[in-house]
């Protein structure tokens, strides 16, 4: 299996944030299709995604997002292989960070932004 973890930017000068609940409904159905599990983070203005799955699905859904012209500024922070899924149960995860967006706790910086520091954000996030 594959993954990546990306971030990119939403194209405010034609789509408005409200178009994410869009984004997400229709990505669902995709996924779910493709077997891609994993999880977007929205601060109102920034994706940051960690998607996983067989390679070839993996590949298409990013040549996707590359060429969505709702994405500016796509930038792949890691690819790799992976034996295990890290969210094998959600086709895609949804956390809204515009309300936690200035809590520093709930930060990770560019620099040391990576799957693991990814995941534990996620941790804090998630109930059960």
């Amino acid at each position: 299996m594959k993954f990546v973890l990306y971030t990119s930017a939403l194209d405010q000068s034609k789509y408005d944030p409200s178009i994410v609940s869009d984004i997400i409904r229709h990505a669902r159905k995709q996924n779910v299709k493709h077997s891609i599990t994993g999880v977007l983070l929205f601060d109102g203005s920034t994706f940051t995604q960690y998607i996983e799955g067989q390679a070839d699905g993996v590949d298409r859904l990013m040549e996707k997002i590359l060429l969505d012209e709702r994405h500016n500024r796509v930038f792949i922070i890691t690819v790799g292989a992976t034996q295990t899924r890290l969210y094998d149960k959600w086709e895609l995860g949804y956390i809204d960070l515009t309300s936690q967006a200035s809590d520093p706790k709930n930060t990770i910086s560019k620099k040391d932004l990576n799957v693991k520091a990814f995941h534990k954000l996620i941790d804090r996030f998630v109930v059960g």
